[in-house]
């Protein structure tokens, strides 16, 4: 499991009062999975598509190199493992935090547009006035 920094301590507290979204896994595609299980396990992309193979007791089709270069869709056996691994991470609470970091990064878009904005006016009005 990931240690949290202090960082992500206050993101998932401030994730606590945000409204709580499930994972949406039918928008998820395979490499999603991977990229959000690898952070919240700490691990590097290859060690949890080798341990979601390994899981689900079948044989590797691709090595994780070939499949990385060229992303195909995982058997189904495979993806319904990350699915499940996706969903035991939510229930232990490991994607509040990833919650608070999009919700505060859609923000800072936001205010980032509408700022320049406000700022491009009045510097315009400040121009012509």
């Amino acid at each position: 499991m990931r240690k949290y920094n202090l960082r992500d301590a206050l993101a998932y507290n401030f994730a606590k009062v945000l409204p709580h979204n499930e994972p949406n896994l039918w928008k998820m595609n395979d490499a999603d999975c991977i990229s959000i299980l690898s952070w919240c396990e700490d691990w590097e992309p290859q060690k949890v598509y080798e341990t979601a193979y390994k899981e689900s007791r079948i044989e590797e089709l691709l090595s994780w190199d070939e499949w990385a270069a060229d992303i195909q869709p995982l058997p189904t056996v495979v993806r319904t493992e990350l699915q499940r691994a996706v969903l035991v991470h939510e229930k232990a609470g490991n994607l509040r935090v990833l919650l608070g970091y999009s919700f505060v990064e859609s923000w800072i878009k936001r205010i980032s547009k509408w700022g320049f904005g406000i700022f491009a006016a009045i510097v315009l009005l400040s121009w012509l006035g």
